[in-house]
């Protein structure tokens, strides 16, 4: 479970890299079930920049 995800990419230089590796592998399947979450400005952000 991670309930905010917007604190990953807010806090670190490389934060974008670190969520998009997260999110590649929880889409794959590689880390089982769980539980994502942001707020919407987050996830409007990042709906954004994900094919950048």
């Amino acid at each position: 479970m991670l309930p905010n995800l917007e604190h990953c990419y807010m806090r670190h230089a490389g934060g974008l890299t670190l969520v998009r590796r997260l999110l590649e592998r929880a889409v794959s399947g590689q880390l089982g079930r769980g539980l994502i979450g942001c707020d919407s400005w987050a996830w409007a952000y990042l709906q954004k920049v994900w094919n950048e």
